[in-house]
């Protein structure tokens, strides 16, 4: 049954992601992607939708310190991660979606992608409805069920959101009927839609 929510998840959600992220790849200007990470905006400058709620003042403050972060010491997406994480997440509003999606983004934008999979929000969720250990903050690969061991982390992250109903106590009872192609989370929303 989990085949069939990874089939489910390539045909109709990752290019959104996909697309989404190149949005903050070169040749965009730091300025511009360090902007729209802070504001949670795409190139259309709209904010993603499971963003919404996130007042413009916490943006403002995300921003104000994004653009004077030092970004010289990363070497890799963890450690880019730690460094938004220790510097975001004591904004009043931020949580730690913000921070791995601000993560995702920028990371984006220094090709440096995710190696283990970030517990937040719908995440956690799903990764606590397949019995995972939810004890640390993220996952390994090898943590996960065998057939999610060969996804890229990034989109892992998003199937154990989207997907977090359709595991229970271990178990995937999937159908893709209540799964229609306008149900999205973390960062694969179309404009029009709300988590």
């Amino acid at each position: 049954m989990l085949e069939k929510i990874i089939e489910h998840y390539k045909t109709q959600h990752q290019l959104n992601l996909e697309s989404e992220l190149a949005d903050f790849m070169p040749p965009s200007s730091f300025s511009d992607v360090i902007s729209r990470v802070a504001y949670c905006n795409g190139k259309d400058e709209k904010k993603f939708p499971h963003q919404y709620r996130i007042t413009k003042q916490t943006c403002d403050v995300s921003h104000r310190i994004l653009k004077n972060m030092s970004f010289n010491n990363i070497k890799d997406f963890e450690s880019l991660y730690e460094c938004l994480k220790k510097n975001l997440l004591p904004i009043h509003g931020v949580g730690k979606l913000y921070v791995y999606d601000a993560a995702l983004r920028l990371g984006a934008y220094f090709s440096q992608e995710p190696t283990k999979i970030y517990l937040h929000a719908g995440t956690l969720k799903g990764a606590r409805n397949l019995n995972l250990d939810t004890s640390k903050d993220s996952l390994n690969i090898q943590d996960l069920p065998l057939h999610l061991q060969t996804i890229n982390p990034k989109f892992v992250e998003a199937i154990l959101c989207i997907y977090k109903d359709s595991f229970q106590n271990g178990e995937v009872m999937f159908d893709p009927l209540s799964y229609p192609s306008t149900k999205r989370c973390s960062g694969t929303l179309r404009r029009d839609s709300r988590c």
